[in-house]
């Protein structure tokens, strides 16, 4: 389990990949064995940020085997912003991915009135 001074530590210094580094290595008792790992951010909340080449698809796993509803906030186009909360260790943790509409349509059923169906 990480400790709030760790994270305090960590972040002090500035290095992003050290945070990331930090919750990966925390993390991996909880994520199953093959799931892709997002970059982890720390904020006033963890969250998970999916990018570079597969992201959707490694979104959509997420949502998949967490069992939870992706949302969807269309920006400008052809872009969208996917994301969900799944729980990891007993926290609530958000994930995001940017994605190209027409690639978030292969795995989400994207309707710009209402959101993802």
């Amino acid at each position: 389990m990480i400790t709030a001074e760790q994270v305090a530590a960590v972040a002090a210094d500035g290095d992003i990949d050290a945070v990331d580094g930090l919750f990966r290595q925390a993390l991996t008792p909880v994520v199953p064995a093959g799931l892709v790992q997002p970059r982890w951010v720390a904020g006033s909340r963890l969250r998970g940020v999916f990018e570079g080449y597969g992201a959707v698809r490694a979104f959509a796993e997420w949502c998949e085997v967490f069992e939870v509803e992706a949302e969807v906030e269309f920006a400008r186009p052809p872009e969208v912003v996917l994301f969900c909360e799944v729980a990891l260790a007993g926290y609530r943790v958000g994930l995001s991915c940017w994605a190209d509409e027409h690639e978030a349509g292969a795995f989400f059923c994207l309707n710009p009135g209402w959101g993802v169906d």
